[in-house]
């Protein structure tokens, strides 16, 4: 029993100190400022292009090694599993799909204060193409999935990164694209 109970303090020790360790890591890029992506839509269609904005807010001058704006699809899968006692629970997979990067400035020093950069990201025509191509074949693997309960979709975002030595600042927008 006393091992279970240290086992219990040792684990619980653990998370409290990532949990205090990732606080003091996010104020201090915190007090650095923020990025944030101001889009006007977050549905799209294949083809269409998203015209944005990346808002850079410094307190502190940085220096940076790039700002980026990227589009990234991840493919989220969902499946029927069990545990070690044989208890049902699911599993989630996460796997990248699309990653496109566009940079918006190369290596600089910011001073302190406010700069806006516009982007444009052609989403290309072919972004959701099946990876089986025969019609028949897609709706045989739609159907398995459904039968065996495995459920999977992509999600789109986009991401905006501001690389300093330390810690990035970034900001992370979930869009649609269907």
């Amino acid at each position: 029993m006393v091992e279970v109970t240290t086992a219990g303090y040792i684990i619980f020790s653990i998370v409290g100190a990532a949990f205090i360790i990732f606080l003091i890591f996010y104020i201090i890029a915190k007090s650095k400022g923020h990025v944030k992506i101001r889009i006007s839509n977050y549905n799209y269609s294949p083809g269409d292009t998203i015209n944005g904005t990346v808002m850079l807010s410094l307190k502190k001058p940085i220096s940076s090694k790039f700002l980026n704006i990227a589009l990234k699809g991840v493919q989220r899968t969902t499946r029927p599993s069990r545990d070690s006692k044989g208890r049902s629970s699911t599993q989630t997979d996460y796997m990248d799909v699309f990653s496109f990067k566009q940079s918006l400035e190369d290596k600089k020093d910011y001073p302190i204060g406010e700069k806006e950069y516009s982007f444009k990201i052609k989403i290309p025509s072919n972004i959701i193409q099946k990876s089986i191509n025969h019609p028949l074949a897609g709706t045989l693997v739609s159907s398995m999935q459904m039968l065996s309960g495995t459920s999977s979709s992509i999600q789109w975002y986009l991401i905006a990164e501001l690389e300093t030595s330390g810690f990035n600042l970034s900001d992370k927008v979930q869009i649609n694209i269907s």
